[in-house]
């Protein structure tokens, strides 16, 4: 299984930004991310665990989600998928 740590403490970071409690246990706000983009409670989970970076098609969705550039996630996106650390 592939470790994507780094994009998922990015990922986690920008949501508690965007106002998504996803570092409080049993807030919920892991569902209404996921409602948000427009995809599973699991998918959500396993990005911010690292497990895994979302489907390309979701990144635009993602972004607008976190309030951040699309052209940001995608970077962070890519990142992860090539191995690279950030800098």
């Amino acid at each position: 299984m592939t470790n994507h740590t780094e994009f998922a403490t990015w990922v986690e970071e920008a949501a508690v930004k965007a106002g998504f409690d996803v570092d409080v246990p049993r807030s919920g706000a892991i569902g209404v991310l996921g409602a948000e983009i427009g995809t599973t409670y699991s998918t959500v989970v396993r990005v911010l665990a690292g497990e895994r970076v979302p489907a390309y098609r979701f990144w635009p969705a993602w972004a607008e989600a976190l309030k951040v550039p699309t052209e940001s996630f995608r970077l962070e996106a890519r990142k992860a998928l090539l191995g690279e650390g950030r800098s």
